[in-house]
């Protein structure tokens, strides 16, 4: 089991105040879990705590949420609490192990690592990269400031050796620009650090070359107001290009957002995915507006609205669709003035937009 240690400060503390109080009350503590294997083995996986179900049929990418609607934890475990990962049937116990956790502090459990290490590449530092738990304990699910966003790092991908993440400065100079982490092995986490809202194209680079492993696009201010896991994930040299390497975020509620290695996730792509989604219109809005996206592949789509704290509004879709052009209706009638994000979701990733709702 891996341990690392996070900090909650400010408004976050007020925010998680009412949850650890009533759990440290009964011993117990609210925590998130995420799937972060990429091995095939693993894809779809259950999770049980003190051999009671609480995750079913969990894939690869995957978070639950910390809080429902209504701000009550859903996942609590004790300080001592056992962790199983099974087969999707329950039947094979791939890892098991004892939690040692502090009580007060909100806490990321993640199953990382690989179910049989030596059918794929070692891990370049000589690392362990064994299944595993990673654990870390100061999570936090809202930022200390509502206008910014506050990102936590984690080193998931067993055959990348150490890294740094860095902001682009200039398109053309890949790997030159500001580090967001450095010196990230295998295993490492990274505390929070706070962002500015804004839109930036991310390079994860070998540490002390000017090699790029992979680049992104991100738009943090998509997230404004979250704490935001960050994971670099998946496989350098992956047996299915479906657990090759990404990187994704994960949000308090559950949401996850993945960032296209080769291509950007902002509004308007025209991506490798077979679909493209438009701007909304009118933008701004009062109370109706309209969604367009295009496919170009019969595939199984999903439509979702969210507010900035990532809770789920409404979904507008989600089903199977032929390919076309699509126009789907929004109605905010009983929201409150605000921006709010719009996700279309396929199997080969996500793209997402936002919209602001003016009464």
């Amino acid at each position: 089991m891996t341990r690392r240690y996070g900090f909650t400060k400010g408004s976050a503390v007020v925010l998680l105040a009412s949850l650890l109080l009533a759990g440290a009350a009964y011993g117990q503590i609210p925590v998130q879990i995420i799937h972060n294997s990429p091995d095939p083995a693993a894809a779809v996986v259950d999770i049980y705590i003190d051999e009671v179900l609480v995750l079913d049929d969990v894939g690869f990418k995957q978070a639950s949420p910390f809080v429902d609607e209504f701000g009550n934890p859903l996942i609590l475990v004790t300080p001592t609490s056992v962790v199983e990962v099974r087969s999707s049937d329950g039947s094979t116990v791939v890892l098991s192990e004892t939690l040692a956790l502090t009580l007060g502090l909100p806490t990321m459990i993640q199953v990382i690592g690989l179910v049989d290490p030596m059918g794929f590449d070692p891990n370049p530092d000589g690392l362990d990269t064994s299944l595993d738990l990673l654990i870390y304990e100061g999570y936090k699910p809202a930022a200390d400031d509502p206008l910014s966003a506050e990102l936590m790092a984690v080193h998931a991908i067993p055959d990348a050796g150490t890294v740094d993440i860095v902001v682009r400065l200039q398109i053309d100079q890949p790997g030159v620009g500001i580090p967001l982490f450095t010196g990230l092995q295998y295993g490492d986490t990274a505390p929070y650090i706070v962002l500015i809202p804004s839109n930036a194209t991310l390079d994860l680079v070998e540490t002390g070359t000017s090699n790029v492993i992979e680049s992104w696009a991100a738009r943090f201010g998509l997230v404004v107001g979250a704490g935001v896991v960050g994971n670099a994930a998946g496989l350098v040299n992956p047996p299915d290009p479906e657990v090759g390497i990404t990187l994704f975020g994960a949000i308090a509620t559950g949401f996850v957002f993945e960032l296209n290695p080769t291509s950007t996730t902002a509004v308007g792509d025209t991506p490798q995915t077979g679909c493209a989604l438009g701007s909304n219109y009118p933008n701004p809005f009062n109370p109706n507006t309209t969604i367009p996206f295009t496919l170009q592949v019969k595939q199984d789509v999903s439509l979702k609205v969210y507010d900035l704290r990532g809770r789920l509004v409404e979904v507008l879709v989600d089903a199977e669709l032929n390919p076309g052009d699509y126009a789907i209706p929004f109605h905010a009638a009983g929201l409150s003035s605000g921006r709010y994000v719009y996700e279309l979701r396929t199997h080969t990733g996500s793209q997402m937009g936002t919209m602001m709702l003016v009464k």
